[in-house]
């Protein structure tokens, strides 16, 4: 028999229990508690290299931003100019008597100008007036934007 005595029983019994309390609660607690330790230890150190590299990262975007706000101050010196230099175009100073040229600005609708003037006199404006006012407009636009490359 394994068991000579009831002593031996009693003893191998207390030994079990006690074993069986430490890995029920020590062991495996203080396991659980490790194996959540090491995790938020990777998470943090994951989380540290995706800071370093966004943060080597950092001087290009910084770059692209200044490149970024450089292209819309151009645009908008860009606008403002061509605001200045269209206003004549798109509201033109028409004489008495002449015919203006039809230009339709964004969003509004084409309107015939009338056939004469409010005097019955005919509108007319001459070619030589529209080649000079074309000839005006597009050399503004080459002095603004250059002659291309």
């Amino acid at each position: 028999m394994l068991f000579r005595e009831k002593r031996q029983v009693v003893i191998c019994i207390a030994a079990g229990a006690i074993v069986g309390g430490f890995l029920l609660f020590r062991y495996l607690p203080l396991q659980k508690q490790i194996k959540a330790v090491e995790e938020a230890k990777a998470a943090q150190s994951l989380a540290l290299a995706k800071a370093s590299t966004e943060r080597a990262q950092l001087p290009v975007l910084k770059e692209q931003l200044q490149k970024l706000e450089r292209f819309n101050e151009a645009r908008i010196a860009n606008a403002r100019f061509l605001n200045e230099r269209l206003k004549g175009v798109t509201t033109p100073v028409v004489p008495a008597g002449t015919l203006p040229i039809p230009l339709v600005a964004c969003g509004s609708s084409v309107s015939a100008a009338p056939a004469t003037t409010e005097t019955g006199t005919p509108n007319a404006r001459s070619e030589d007036q529209d080649r000079h006012h074309a000839t005006r407009i597009a050399a503004d636009i080459v002095r603004y934007f250059g002659e291309g490359d």
